[in-house]
């Protein structure tokens, strides 16, 4: 028979885990198990250098008897005479207020949105202009009228009044 430990003071049994270990693997069990440790610590061994400082600041260690002691100076706010601090609870406003709180909401989100998108849109179009100057893949020059965009082969041709392949300036889309 398998060697099995009782536990001081109670009929508990704890098994090898060989043991436990044959039995699930034969039969379908379904298992839950709690050990616990309860270890009474009397000995309440400080360092030396905790205990130096304790002996040095023995004001800052000492236990509380009741309240804590009043400090050197209060924190407080000062209010102007005259004026009646606010009563409002959050969150809490009657129907016309949340109407307008609301309204002011949106309108400070549709602004902030709006200056998001002009940044992000300038930001993009500095890029695509950085792109395509930078691989010269296309070019563009103006006219009194219009600007009209060429490709950029046969770069000599590109002459105010005057289009690449004999081509004339109506042939060509305007741009921009």
């Amino acid at each position: 028979m398998k060697e099995t430990k009782e536990i001081e003071d109670n009929p508990v049994k704890m098994k090898e885990i060989k043991e436990i270990e044959t039995r699930f693997d034969k039969e379908a069990y379904g298992a839950v198990g709690q050990l616990c440790f309860l270890i009474e610590n009397n000995k309440r061994e400080i360092p030396g250098k905790i205990t130096e400082m304790i002996e040095f600041f023995p004001k800052v260690f000492e236990e509380l008897n009741g309240l804590p002691p009043p400090i050197s100076h209060e924190h407080n706010i000062p209010v102007t005479d005259g004026v009646q601090p606010f009563k409002t609870r959050p969150y809490i406003h009657p129907f016309v207020k949340k109407i307008e709180i609301k309204r002011l909401v949106l309108e400070m989100r549709k602004y902030k949105l709006n200056q998001q998108l002009k940044e992000n849109l300038s930001q993009a179009m500095a890029k695509i202009k950085l792109y395509a100057d930078k691989n010269r893949a296309a070019r563009s020059f103006e006219t009194p009228c219009q600007l009209y965009y060429f490709p950029r082969t046969n770069s000599h041709y590109r002459q105010p009044g005057k289009a690449p392949y004999g081509l004339t300036l109506p042939a060509f889309q305007p741009w921009g």
